[in-house]
């Protein structure tokens, strides 16, 4: 089958089936996903427009017979630079502490045993630190 220098092949008489005419125009319309693409060549300047067509066609279908997922939103994804942007501007608008009391005096306590062992602070201490 030729159309304005372009000639179609067919793997199957199906194939040939699934391609229809209307109004001069030629439409493909494939049924499945899983049917195997057509063959072609193409010498006309509109060139991979029959390529773009099927596939746009097969992701409709899919699309259409693919099951809802009943309503649930998914997470939005954002780069890493964006994120990590965000996070440090969020930090600098703050005036708490970024690591809570309780974790950072075992921190403290930790790096202290270390140097000298059996070392006290007073709490007011480690918030000076903090």
């Amino acid at each position: 089958m030729q159309k304005e220098g372009l000639e179609l092949r067919f793997n199957s008489e199906t194939e040939k089936q699934n391609v229809l005419k209307a109004d001069g125009s030629i439409v493909i319309a494939f049924l499945s996903a899983l049917q195997a693409p057509l063959k072609w060549t193409n010498r006309h300047p509109f060139h991979g427009w029959l390529q773009v067509l099927s596939s746009k066609l097969l992701r409709l279908t899919a699309r259409q017979s693919a099951p809802s997922t009943g309503g649930l939103k998914k997470p939005r994804h954002h780069k890493p630079d964006t994120e990590a942007l965000s996070e440090i501007k969020r930090f600098q608008k703050s005036t708490g502490p970024l690591i809570h009391k309780v974790p950072f005096q075992y921190l403290v306590q930790e790096v202290s045993q270390n140097l000298k062992p059996n070392l006290c602070f007073q709490s007011t201490a480690i918030g000076a630190v903090q």
